[in-house]
């Protein structure tokens, strides 16, 4: 992979775009417990863990995939697995810890402003 696009995102490439993801996680989960309290802070915490979690999992299953030359099998069955734990963890955390699933959903959002910080910390897109 080259191109200005990768070659601006290299430092965040290896671990540093999961520091971010957890820097922006911890982030929301002391907002979220100063705003709601602790059982929206736990959905929150439980839904950017499972998030990080996901993206941690497809970027190795991308990148083995592509550096192995080999997509369909084990791409749609990495994504089938990734869903039914996801669906699993989710459902043990709403039912089980009794975690908000609002708060859940909020956790979510971790993604999306990890995404936004990485592209204000100097990542630009393709040209």
């Amino acid at each position: 992979m080259s191109g200005p696009f990768f070659r601006d995102l290299r430092p965040l490439a290896g671990g540093g775009l999961i520091w971010l993801l957890l820097a922006v996680s911890v982030a929301l989960t002391g907002l979220a417990h100063a705003w709601r309290g602790l059982d929206f802070s736990k959905g929150v915490l439980i839904g950017s863990a499972v998030i990080s979690l996901n993206v941690v999992w497809t970027r190795s299953v991308v990148r083995k995939a592509l550096y192995e030359h080999r997509s369909g099998g084990l791409l749609t069955w990495a994504y089938v697995v990734k869903l039914g734990l996801t669906a699993l963890v989710l459902y043990a955390a709403i039912f089980h810890l009794r975690a908000d699933p609002i708060g859940i959903l909020a956790g979510f959002t971790a993604l999306l402003l990890t995404s936004v910080a990485a592209m204000a910390a100097g990542a630009r897109p393709p040209r």
